[in-house]
Order: C-alpha cells, then structure tokens, then sequence
C-alpha cells in the first residue's frame, strides 16, 4: 500500500480517491452484474450513492493499475473510473463511513482467534472433524482476506489485518501437516 498522507487528505477534499460510475451498466444479466459488483468489492470500492463507488488512493499501481484489473475481475466495460477530487464535509462524512471498519476489525479478531484456538486443539478432535473444520475455518479466513477492502491505516488500524494473517499463515502450516498425515495413512507410499 502507498499514499497514506494522500489518503488523509483525500478526506479533507485536498487529495484524490477513486471512483467508478456504473449507472450505464446494465442490470438485465444478473450474472454479468454479479460479476461487476464483486469486481468492485474485490478492490474495496464502497457505494457513495446510487452509481457511484469510492475507494481511497492507496492500492499500487494507482488508477492505471485499476484500470488493468478491474476488468479482468469482472468490471463491466461501461463503467467508468476516475480520480475524485473535492468533496464538499457532507461528501467527506459520508465517504469516510463507507466501510464498517469497527465491525471489519472485531471480525478479523474474532476469526484469527477460531484459527489459533483450533490449531492449539486440532491434534486432539478426531482427524475427520479437524479436517473438515480445516476447511470450514479456512475458507472463511481465506475469504476475509480476499475482500479485505485494503484501506488505509486512517481509516482502518493495520492490526486487526496483521493479526489474521498472521494466525492464518500459522494455521495454514497446521492444516497442511494435518492433511498431509492423513493423505500419508490412505495413500500406500
């Protein structure tokens, strides 16, 4: 991540963030649209108002770098993003309660504290319940992650995002050695 002082000041209205305008998408092809929408939500745009997305200025690569992955993840070809300048203190209000980060933050704690209580406890449930709970707790750490909005440390504490990764680089080691001494017990070697 990049652009901390430019993100603060976006929210002062002196800085850039970005936005997408959408209104000229078409809805009729729900799948398409799910497509777009997750295209958004995968680099952490927000909806400002009907139509119109924001995000901070502080993923790498800036706007053309958004502008290369955006549509590869789904974003639809009518769209347009841009660079938004000078919000009014309504717009700037507004912008900066866009992302639940207080709710975000509490559930990235919550879900490293299952990882790390499993991992302490996963040689001792069966192997089958501590595989598919593997799986389970997995996947929901692994989806946090993902659609982490990626927001900068004025809007959001870095912690809360380090404490997950952390316990699920721990837990994923876990997993991995659970899984590979019960493959080793049905595979003949």
């Amino acid at each position: 991540m990049r652009g901390g002082a430019r993100v603060a000041g976006w929210w002062r209205g002196t800085a850039t963030g970005w936005a997408v305008h959408d209104s000229l998408v078409q809805r009729a092809d729900k799948t398409a649209w799910r497509r777009h929408c997750l295209a958004l939500a995968l680099r952490g745009f927000a909806q400002f108002e009907p139509g119109l997305h924001l995000r901070p200025d502080n993923l790498e690569g800036g706007v053309e770098g958004l502008r290369t992955r955006l549509p590869g993840l789904g974003l639809a070809p009518q769209a347009t993003l841009f660079r938004l300048t000078g919000l009014d203190e309504a717009g700037q209000a507004r912008a900066r309660s866009l992302w639940k980060t207080e709710a975000l933050e509490r559930r990235y704690v919550a879900v490293a504290g299952a990882l790390e209580a499993h991992t302490a406890h996963m040689r001792e449930d069966g192997v089958v319940e501590a595989l598919r709970e593997s799986l389970l707790l997995g996947r929901e750490a692994i989806g946090l992650l993902v659609r982490d909005p990626l927001l900068p440390p004025e809007l959001m504490a870095l912690d809360a995002r380090q404490i997950l990764m952390a316990a699920a680089a721990r837990y994923q080691d876990a997993a991995r050695d659970l899984w590979r001494t019960w493959i080793s017990g049905i595979v003949p070697g």
